[in-house]
């Protein structure tokens, strides 16, 4: 559950193909994000949030790992085209 107090800003971090390089692709005071910047068939992406106030920020989020298929427009929970498309959950 997020404990976080109304007034914090996530910043939402992403890297393409390593855990370097980490860019700001996004701020926002709701829970939830959807990427909707372009997705490279074939790239592992790799997302952390940090949550900031007026005062101080966060450490970053757990990182979570998204592969992206080869051959798809879309990403799935396993290798399961059937299986929906997920968005990163972090904790």
């Amino acid at each position: 559950s997020d404990n976080a107090p109304t007034n914090v800003t996530y910043r939402i971090e992403r890297s393409k193909n390593n855990l370097a390089n980490f860019q700001t692709i996004s701020t926002t005071k709701s829970k939830q994000f959807e990427d909707n910047l372009n997705f490279e068939n074939g790239a592992t992406y790799f997302y952390r949030i940090i949550a900031e106030d007026a005062t101080s920020e966060s450490p970053y989020s757990n990182t979570v790992e998204i592969k992206v298929p080869v051959n798809s427009s879309a990403i799935f929970t396993d290798d399961n085209p059937n299986s929906g498309a997920i968005l990163p959950q972090f904790q």
